[in-house]
């Protein structure tokens, strides 16, 4: 006969068979597992989600027609295309490169760079004349370019230039290339005609491609204007090179690869090592054979994507750590509670198994051997939901592969925590009885509730006091909102205990005096009156779970309007253009007059204009002032209050609803004209409190201000800000009005920081091209929204969510143990019950009024913690005080009413698992065993 122990013995048997046939009580413990192992497994897919969706949306913008692919690596080389060395041996090294598309060659004159300061042209000549033109080679002309006519050998011209010059398909071309006093030149066919952006000038891409829109910063200058781009004389490598060998040109090449369409994190990362190790043996040597006035030069946005989604990825999960690490303790500890509850539950169990001489880690290892199944079912249920969760929820379009087997080796990992330590809770159950403990004083009961009280004023204390503008809250102040929900539902438990005490006519029917009218509702009173610790702990987890239930949705939402609010204030619009002045935008402006000659009187000044752009767009002057009110600077906004209404992003918040109201009050008053005080909202300026006119001297003017409303924050304003409008300001100065196109040199330098807002991308590149102006930068919303801290307030949220809807399924899992323990302890009561005549409705009832009078208790402690939460809830969620503006905790109705359905969800499934309980086992045994 095999021993009692062994593996197939009969107790290991009766076991692994009698862990999945507890009825309810299976149900719970496997759920209980399960929400473990998710917690644990959603750690490595969450972060790994947060990494695919970070690098996603950085390849994704910049938007395009604004700026180059951020996924692309350039080789740049002197090398011929034509030739068997340098290009043909990098083109094989980049192919080798994993994750990277197959390169394409392109070809660039370079000459008017690499001889600067001399002078340099390049010139196209037709029939119709002569033109500034400069060569690009491409693989594929004709299925790169929007073609309109040709298709032969030869270079491509833009339609303006060809109609200018008087050339089409088939005709001859002469280029010409002037270096100093040295000039060559060389004819070519053309092959055709291909049509151009809105300037004029850039390559139109044919449908559905942005190959060219992604390219307006890296395109050839204009010889005669390099703030413009120049003609494009287009063709393929071998063309294109021998061109610029008979004119004098001097062509750049570059083999661009980028990273393959929906790549993932880790094959981003395997891409940036092989681009990284390229570069090593390039800087060492073992490449660099080529001849030419450009070194081989290797330029990797890949890498800078990964390190950037890096930066931001790691700001997130710093972010999320604290929660998850909350939410796999909560877990654990209610599998240890559980298996508390199951030894109270199995005491009878535990007492024969000692009365039979099991030792005590034999006791622990059946036990083990019982949580067995559910344990691998709960890992395997856990690690799925964790995964569909992140699928679903999460912030990539799907869950990370790579992390799935970490995912399953740590919930597996907290499982097997859980297990062992239920295990050992049983096995020093048993031990007690195995060796009981001799006689001694009683021991005095901690007062823990008290405890939780003095932990929470203390860490309420903690952070209230701490240094405004530090960072955000760290490490124990975190633990703030979790101990105040906690120690409520201690007080609370305390009180509810004191409220149902029987008094008068109940007291009477207590003692059997007076008539029983509800005896549900006189039973429910009776249990709840007896109070103990048990009941006490069930209050303090409801508490604290439907307490933190209702923080993080509110945390969820304040996040998200403080991140829609910061952006809009960071970056003013959807896109924003920074010019070299206004008059960029106006082909029309008035021209400055220059220095009269000696002996001539000056010319008139003309009256500038504000650029007519178009709707949905606005130009706006900043300049710096002084005030008497101190030394401190003040930023000057000069805007068109009518254009900026439609342009300026709205936020979610009060300051930006009140920032759009005051907006209204500007266009009002400005459209009173000029004269008199200039009206202006000041914005950040605490100094200013209670002045209600304000002297400021801007160098080239000085004025009044007229205050209009006074603002904590304002779409694109940074520290102390006053917004003028711009006619009242800039009319006054004369000659010095930035809106006057300079005669000749730089533009004036007052208020020269003039930008473009637009409400869209495409927008603000539509304009810019139309009026041919080239930008000194471009940024966009979508970049501000990738600063780390509100891409990890972002990111966050949903994770917050999640952990939201945990813990209240936490507190319905409470619940339904205490119901079930409940149950399970009082079903002898309740069978007497039945006997002297109640009838099994109402004594279900009384448990499920009894569980509503515990979740009622429950919640309305975790909600009154949170509103005393409130105005701690800055400093919990804000990790960017500099940023402005502040965030703020609302309690919303949405996220009370959300709380209130979970805390009826938890009323149900308590009162499920007590129903299921009461209807096993036969009368018999529940009398015989007390249970």
């Amino acid at each position: 006969m095999r021993a009692p122990l062994t593996p197939g013995g009969p107790l290991a048997r009766a076991a692994l068979r009698h862990g999945l046939r507890q009825g309810p009580w299976t149900v719970l413990v496997l759920l209980a597992l399960a929400v473990l192992a998710g917690a644990a497994a959603s750690v490595p897919l969450v972060h790994g989600a947060v990494r695919d969706a970070e690098l996603a949306e950085r390849r994704a913008d910049p938007p395009a027609a604004l700026l180059e692919d951020p996924a692309l690596v350039r080789v740049t080389t002197s090398g011929s295309p034509t030739g068997s060395g340098g290009l043909a041996a990098v083109r094989e090294d980049l192919a080798r490169v994993p994750s990277l598309t197959p390169p394409s060659l392109v070809g660039a004159s370079a000459g008017l760079e690499l001889v600067r300061p001399a002078r340099w042209t390049s010139t196209a000549t037709g029939p119709g004349g002569t033109a500034p033109a400069r060569l690009l080679a491409v693989e594929d002309p004709a299925g790169t370019l929007r073609t309109t006519s040709g298709g032969g050998e030869g270079v491509w011209l833009p339609d303006p230039l060809a109609r200018r010059l008087g050339l089409g398909a088939g005709d001859d071309l002469v280029l010409e290339v002037a270096t100093g006093g040295a000039t060559g030149g060389a004819r070519t066919a053309v092959a055709g005609t291909y049509a151009v952006a809105p300037d004029g000038r850039r390559p139109a891409d044919p449908p559905g491609r942005t190959t060219w829109a992604r390219q307006r910063g890296a395109l050839p200058a204009d010889p005669d204007d390099d703030s413009r781009q120049a003609h494009l004389l287009v063709g393929d490598p071998a063309t294109v090179e021998r061109l610029a060998e008979r004119a004098g040109d001097i062509v750049v090449w570059s083999l661009d690869a980028q990273l393959v369409p929906g790549a993932t994190y880790e094959e981003a990362a395997a891409a940036a090592d092989g681009v990284r190790s390229l570069r090593g043996a390039y800087v060492r040597g073992s490449r660099a054979d080529d001849e030419g006035p450009v070194d081989r030069r290797v330029s990797d946005g890949v890498e800078d994507l990964v390190a950037a989604t890096d930066v931001v990825a790691d700001a997130v999960e710093r972010r999320l750590l604290p929660g998850e690490a909350a939410a796999v303790g909560l877990a654990l500890a209610c599998v240890l509670g559980a298996g508390l509850l199951a030894v109270r539950r199995r005491a009878v169990e535990l007492r024969h198994a000692a009365g039979a001489g099991l030792r005590p880690g034999a006791v622990g290892l059946l036990w083990a051997l019982e949580l067995l199944p559910a344990a691998l079912l709960g890992v395997a249920a856990g690690t799925a939901g964790a995964w569909l969760l992140v699928v679903l929820a999460g912030p990539a379009d799907a869950a990370p592969v790579a992390a799935l087997p970490v995912a399953a080796l740590l919930a597996a990992g907290a499982c097997a925590t859980g297990v062992l330590g239920v295990a050992a809770t049983a096995a020093l159950a048993t031990a007690r009885r195995v060796r009981p403990a001799p006689p001694a004083a009683p021991a005095r009961r901690v007062p823990w509730g008290a405890v939780l009280v003095a932990a929470a004023l203390a860490g309420a204390a903690g952070l209230a006091s701490a240094p405004a503008g530090d960072g955000g809250a760290r490490g124990a102040d975190l633990l703030v909102p979790l101990l105040a929900t906690a120690a409520a539902g201690a007080l609370g438990a305390a009180v509810l205990a004191r409220l149902v005490a029987p008094r008068g006519a109940a007291r009477g029917a207590a003692a059997g005096t007076a008539p029983l009218r509800r005896p549900a509702a006189w039973l429910a009173r009776r249990r709840l009156a007896r109070g103990g610790t048990e009941q006490r702990v069930v209050v303090t987890v409801v508490a604290a779970g439907l307490g933190m239930l209702l923080f993080a949705l509110s945390a969820a939402s304040s996040t998200a309007t403080a991140v829609q609010d910061r952006v809009a204030v960071r970056a003013g619009a959807q896109a924003v253009a920074v010019l070299d002045g206004s008059w960029q935008l106006d082909p029309g402006a008035p021209v400055r007059p220059g220095e009269p000659a000696a002996g001539e009187p000056p010319a008139g000044v003309p009256a500038g204009r504000t650029p007519p752009v178009p709707p949905g767009t606005s130009v706006v002057w900043r300049g710096d002032a002084t005030t008497p009110l101190d030394e401190v600077p003040r930023e000057l906004l000069l805007v068109d209050p009518a254009g900026l209404r439609d342009v300026v992003l709205p936020g979610r918040g009060p300051d930006l609803a009140r920032a759009r109201q005051a907006l209204d009050e500007l266009t009002a008053a400005a459209a009173t004209g000029p004269g008199g005080d200039v009206p202006a909202l000041v914005v950040g300026d605490p100094a200013a409190a209670g002045e209600d006119l304000l002297d400021v001297d801007a160098l080239a003017w000085q004025g009044r201000l007229r205050v209009l409303d006074r603002l904590d924050a304002f779409p694109g304003a940074s520290g102390p800000t006053y917004v003028l409008p711009a006619d009242a300001v800039l009319g006054e100065l004369g000659p010095l009005d930035p809106r006057l196109r300079p005669a000749s040199g730089p533009g004036w330098p007052f208020f020269e920081d003039v930008a473009l807002w637009a409400s869209s991308a495409r927008l603000l590149a539509d304009t810019l091209d139309a009026a041919g102006a080239r930008p000194e930068s471009v940024s966009t919303a979508a970049e501000v929204r990738r600063l780390p801290a509100l891409v990890a307030a972002e990111r966050a949220r949903g994770h917050q969510l999640a952990v939201a809807a945990y813990l209240g399924l936490l507190a319905a899992l409470a619940l339904a143990v205490h119901a079930e323990r409940a149950a399970s302890a009082g079903r002898a009561a309740d069978l007497v019950l039945g006997r002297v005549g109640l009838r099994r409705r109402q004594v279900l009832g009384a448990r499920v009024l009894e569980l509503a009078a515990l979740a009622a208790a429950g919640g309305a402690c975790g909600v009154l913690a949170v509103l005393a939460v409130v105005p701690l809830g800055g400093r919990l969620l804000d990790d960017a005080p500099y940023l402005q503006p502040a965030v703020e905790l609302a309690v919303g109705p949405a996220a009370v009413l959300l709380t209130a359905a979970a805390a009826a969800g938890a009323v149900l499934a308590g009162a499920l698992a007590a129903a299921a309980r009461a209807g096993t086992g036969g009368e018999e045994g529940a009398y015989r065993d007390g249970t």
